[in-house]
């Protein structure tokens, strides 16, 4: 059950919501095992597109509709969709301020005097919008009807456009077919983790090259300010990145980069193997100024599968995945012995707990009575090396280690939710904002730190895109810290559209990459069902399941890892795992609650 773009994520194509299920795409499956797909044509296999130049004593609408169609081209160019505009304006035009998506279109013509010039109102039913970064907002309400007037003169006979808007019009089977996510890379406040900036861009030979001013532009707004780069304000692509026949990307810079230290030139390198490494063509990248390789103290070329050091889902060891006994004591999720130590033993009935092996390994556990938060090492053989971090005015729920090794947990009362972060010093409870006051059920921690997921049993906040929310929601917050990783505040929260999907209630989420998370919920058409959905609502996966194999089903774990599958633990004691094609299979009996490490 994973997302995945053509050449992004590494994993299946899954289907893209666009405000509701296009046709074409995979939708949410109704009956029938959750499954995977297989991989859609490559970027080599994509359909050319060339459009029709400006026909000879074309009307006003022809032209118009002319000129919409040629924005379609792929490769993704502009020279015939410029044919349709005066000279003035296609001089003036500049399509990369932001690409509008809509799926039906119409013109009416306005009333004007003189026979040189027409004006031409355009009707389309937006369904998307992209920044001119990328970013993917859903249009507030599906069909939302957007009103563009056209001015057109004549120019020699012929009629031409004079203002054309300042934005790329596609429609969503063009959107479908030659747009893809991908993640930008960026750093962390700390610059110990890469942390994922999401946006769709069109694929094609120039792929590689706006992936790379993508970093080279910086983090988008909504991460601004806790997404760094190293990259100096001047630094520009040269002209492209021309790909080798060899897999060697050819990053070209200017000369600011050169001026970089060491340090921070291997910091750059990493964002742009995380980066390049979406393009299954390129297998290494070179960053040259003025032709000259770069000496970034490392293989040249380097590898795009390096600096796993960075990896903003965590290390490798994630996959191993932990469970409660029925007894609520700590196990390995499928062995039938209990952990060693006092955690698989006299410390048991534990409810949620935590387990992180950065530094020193410790578990942070809560018993059934949600008062107390435990912590203590992980190899713990005395009760004298367990402490109480924290006592709750309410019930604690969700204690998550971070990957700086800070601790937090929800501290809910009938009025409010609390979100705490301690360590083995103080307990701090972080303002939220809207977060503060909504009905918080459950929460997660993205592996890079930048990022909470919430459960929500109702809000009333923002919607990413402007939609509104019927229901419960995930909501989506930006982790405010200093540049040594304290936690300062949340900030910037908005709910994820699910659309075609009404969530009822909310029971367990996990990031299942650094870009979606798996949730599970019952929605308006199923009970306890697993989703995954992206931060932006662009795509939405889950829904029924045949049979019973998921009753009764409760928490969720996810890790975005080699290895590590998506696992759901039912109420009655039972691990199943998410499998490749036959849905899910039993993992263990007589197991509950699966976790992976931070």
């Amino acid at each position: 059950m994973r997302l995945a773009s053509r050449a992004g994520w590494g994993v299946p194509v899954l289907g893209l919501v666009l405000g509701t299920l296009i046709s074409g795409c995979v939708s949410v499956p109704t009956t029938g095992p959750v499954r995977s797909v297989e991989r859609v044509a490559t970027v080599d296999e994509a359909p050319l597109n060339r459009p029709a130049e400006p026909a000879l004593n074309a009307p006003p609408t022809q032209i118009v509709f002319g000129f919409l169609d040629a924005m379609e081209a792929y490769p993704v160019s502009t020279e015939v969709a410029a044919e349709y505009l005066t000279a003035e304006a296609a001089q003036r035009w500049r399509p990369g301020r932001g690409t509008v998506v809509y799926d039906e279109r119409t013109t009416e013509s306005l009333p004007t005097t003189g026979g040189r010039r027409s004006s031409i109102a355009l009707e389309v039913n937006e369904v998307v919008r992209l920044s001119a970064r990328g970013t993917y907002r859903p249009a507030a309400a599906r069909g939302e009807v957007e009103r563009q007037p056209f001015s057109l003169i004549r120019v020699d006979g012929q009629w031409r456009i004079a203002d054309p808007p300042d934005a790329l019009y596609v429609r969503t089977t063009f959107f479908e077919r030659y747009y893809d996510p991908f993640d930008l890379y960026f750093l962390d406040r700390t610059q110990q983790a890469l942390v994922s900036d999401l946006v769709f861009l069109p694929i094609g030979a120039q792929l590689p090259t706006q992936l790379v001013r993508g970093v080279l532009a910086g983090p988008t707004r909504w991460l601004g300010g806790q997404a760094v780069t190293t990259v100096p304000s001047s630094a520009r692509v040269a002209v492209s990145v021309p790909l080798r026949s060899d897999g060697v990307a050819e990053v070209q810079l200017s000369a600011s980069v050169a001026e970089l230290p060491a340090v921070q030139l291997r910091l750059l390198s990493a964002q742009l193997a995380w980066t390049l490494r979406q393009v299954p063509a390129v297998s290494a990248f070179r960053i040259t100024v003025d032709g000259t390789a770069l000496d970034v103290g490392a293989d040249d070329p380097q590898a795009v599968d390096a600096f796993a050091e960075y990896d903003p889902s965590g290390p490798a060891t994630r996959s191993q995945l932990y469970a409660l006994t029925r007894r609520g004591a700590l196990t390995i999720a499928g062995d039938e012995n209990p952990y060693p130590g006092l955690w698989g033993g006299r410390v048991s009935r534990m409810t949620d707990f935590s387990i992180t092996l950065t530094d020193v390994p410790r578990v942070a556990a809560v018993r059934p009575t949600r008062s107390r938060l435990r912590v203590g090492p992980l190899g713990a053989k005395d009760f004298t090396e367990i402490d109480t971090w924290y006592t709750a005015a309410g019930a604690l729920i969700d204690p998550q280690w971070d990957r700086t090794g800070q601790l937090w947990v929800l501290d809910r009362t009938s009025t409010e939710t609390s979100w705490v972060v301690t360590d083995d010093r103080d307990a701090e409870h972080i303002p939220a904002g809207r977060l503060g006051s909504a009905a918080t059920v459950g929460m997660a921690i993205s592996p890079d730190g930048t990022r909470v997921a919430a459960l929500v049993d109702e809000w009333e906040g923002p919607v990413w895109g402007g939609a509104a929310v019927d229901g419960a929601a995930v909501v989506i917050a930006r982790v405010r810290r200093d540049k040594d990783g304290t936690v300062r505040r949340l900030d910037r929260a908005y709910a994820v559209p699910s659309p075609g999907v009404r969530f009822t209630t909310m029971r367990d989420v996990d990031w299942g990459a650094p870009s979606y998370v798996s949730v599970l919920a019952d929605s308006a058409q199923d009970r306890a069902q697993p989703y995954e959905l992206t931060i932006d609502g662009s795509q939405l996966l889950g829904g029924a399941v045949s049979g019973n194999d998921l009753a009764g089903a409760r928490t969720i774990a996810s890790a975005g890892v080699s290895g590590a599958a998506t696992v759901v633990g039912t109420k009655d004691g039972r691990l199943l795992m998410e499998g490749a094609d036959d849905g899910w299979a039993a993992l263990a009996d007589g197991q509950r609650r699966p976790h992976y490490h931070s």
